[in-house]
C-alpha cells in the first residue's frame, strides 16, 4: 500500500502521514538487500574470512545476523502498521517509538560488531562480549523460570564461551582471581553517540535513545514531548501524533537500519579494502 486513505477513525494529517509512510517504505529495499546477500557466496577476501583466520568470528557474525533480523522485522511492522487498515484500526500514537527503538538498538549493535574501522581481533573480542551478554541474560531467564537442571543450559554455554575466549587471549584474571573478558559491550548511550549521526551541532545523538526509552517505559515526560492533546466535544481527550518528531525518528531509524544492513553485506560479501586495519 503506497498511501494512507482518508477515511479514518481519527482525522490525521494525510500529507505528513504519507511522507512518513514513504520514508518507512525503505524497509523493502533494506530487507531485500539483506535477503539477497544470504544467498551470495562469502567473498574469499571479505572481512568475515579475514576474521575467521584470526579467531572465532562466529560470535560476532551470528549476533549481528540475529540483531538485523530483529531490526528489519520491527521496521517492517512499523511500515505496515501505518499503511494498514485505518478504517478499522485507529492511527497509533506511541507505538511508533517502541518499534523505532527495537530497530535502532539492534542496528547500532550490528554496526559495533562489524565495524570495519577496527581490526579483526577487536571485532572478535566484541563478538565474545555480546554473546556473553546474551548468555548471561539467558541464565537469568532460566533461573527466573525455575528450569530444571537438565534443561537449563546457560551455565554450560557460558563456560564453553569463556573457555574459547581464554584460549584466544580475550580473558583476563584480576588480582582477586575473578575472570572477565578484555572487551565489554558498550551501553546503549555509548552506541548512539558512537554510531548514530548527529543532526544538530552540539546535540549528542543519545537524545534519540533517551526519548525512545522514555516512550517504551511510559514515562510521562517523554509522552508529553511526543504527543499532543486534542479535545473532542463528545469523546473526551485524544492524543494526536507529533508529526515533526515522528518524521525525524523515521528518517534516522531507517538510515541506521540501512547502514547496518550495508555493513553486514560488505562484511560477508565484499573484499576488504587495502587500507582496512583487519588486514
Amino acid at each position: 500500500m503506497d498511501t494512507v486513505g482518508p477515511d479514518t477513525i481519527r482525522p490525521i494529517d494525510l500529507p505528513q502521514a504519507n511522507r512518513l509512510l514513504r520514508t518507512l517504505g525503505a524497509v523493502h529495499k533494506i530487507e531485500e538487500r539483506l535477503r539477497s546477500s544470504s544467498i551470495r557466496k562469502i567473498h574469499p577476501e571479505s572481512a568475515l574470512v579475514r576474521d575467521q583466520a584470526a579467531g572465532n568470528a562466529a560470535s560476532g557474525f551470528n549476533c549481528a545476523a540475529s540483531a538485523l533480523a530483529a531490526a528489519v522485522d520491527h521496521l517492517r511492522t512499523w511500515y505496515y502498521r501505518l499503511g494498514g487498515d485505518l478504517e478499522r484500526f485507529s492511527m497509533p500514537i506511541m507505538s511508533h517509538y517502541t518499534l523505532a527503538r527495537a530497530v535502532y538498538e539492534s542496528s547500532l549493535q550490528a554496526l559495533w560488531l562489524l565495524d570495519p574501522a577496527v581490526d579483526s581481533r577487536t571485532r572478535i573480542g566484541r563478538g565474545y562480549a555480546v554473546e556473553l551478554q546474551s548468555l548471561v541474560d539467558l541464565r537469568k531467564f532460566q533461573a527466573a523460570a525455575n528450569m530444571p537442571s537438565n534443561q537449563a543450559n546457560a551455565e554450560m554455554l557460558i563456560e564453553r564461551l569463556l573457555a574459547g575466549a581464554e584460549r584466544e587471549g580475550f580473558l583476563r584474571t584480576a588480582v582477586s582471581g575473578n575472570k572477565s573478558l578484555t572487551i565489554s559491550p558498550p551501553t546503549m548511550v555509548e552506541l548512539f553517540n558512537a554510531y548514530d549521526a548527529p543532526d544538530i551541532p552540539g546535540r549528542r545523538p543519545e537524545w534519540r535513545y533517551r526519548i525512545l526509552s522514555g516512550m517504551a517505559h511510559g514515562r510521562r515526560w517523554a509522552i508529553a514531548s511526543n504527543a499532543e492533546v486534542e479535545t473532542a466535544t463528545d469523546d473526551g481527550h485524544f492524543l494526536i501524533p507529533n508529526w515533526e518528531y515522528l518524521q525525524v525518528f523515521a528518517d534516522f531509524t531507517t538510515q541506521a537500519a540501512s547502514r547496518a544492513v550495508n555493513a553486514f553485506v560488505e562484511y560477508r560479501c565484499e573484499p576488504t579494502s587495502a587500507t582496512n586495519p583487519s588486514q
